[in-house]
């Protein structure tokens, strides 16, 4: 029997129409909201440390949604991303001070949104379906089946970037103290 072929990667802006699709979504989503945190972490550490807290949250929840899959994860993201987006158009509005970059903070509460999706739909509509990994395994294969042991490296890298977040976090809070 062939091998079938290989799905495409699903994109945020693909409509979720099966658990593949959810999972991969969420995957984006938590990478995304990783990304952002690491990002707000650096430019907290040399312009706004009070952007810090936002940081954690944002890398935190980030891996939270990619290991956990979950709703609360996702709403919990989408109230972040969406207390930031006032925020950022207020700064631009000059009522505030801070960052003004309104189409960042959009771009950042879509993906919150399509994480809340993809969670809500992966546990309600397609709880049921079986992930694309279980049907390989049903299936008749001649390759020996191979096991996961430890992380990826992509894991593996995103724990190392959150501990070193983490690490120059309590640097900051240790210098600002001391």
């Amino acid at each position: 029997m062939s091998k079938p072929a290989a799905r495409k990667k699903a994109n945020l802006l693909e409509p979720i129409n099966s658990r593949a699709v959810a999972l991969e979504v969420i995957k984006q989503s938590a990478i995304a909201f990783f990304v952002v945190g690491i990002i707000q972490g650096v430019v907290g550490i040399f312009l706004w440390p009070t952007m810090l807290f936002d940081a954690v949250l944002y890398v935190v929840l980030g891996l939270a949604l990619l290991y956990l899959r979950s709703r609360i994860v996702a709403l919990l993201l989408l109230l972040l991303s969406g207390a930031a987006l006032v925020m950022t158009v207020l700064n631009s509005a000059g009522i505030t001070v801070g960052g003004s970059n309104v189409f960042v903070a959009l771009v950042v509460c879509g993906a919150a949104l399509r994480a809340v999706e993809a969670t809500f739909k992966l546990h309600g509509r397609f709880a049921h379906e079986p992930d694309e990994a279980h049907l390989d395994q049903l299936a008749p294969t001649t390759e020996p089946a191979q096991t996961k042991t430890g992380l990826t490296p992509l894991e593996w890298a995103l724990v190392g970037l959150a501990l070193l977040l983490v690490m120059v976090l309590l640097l900051v809070v240790l210098l600002v103290l001391g």
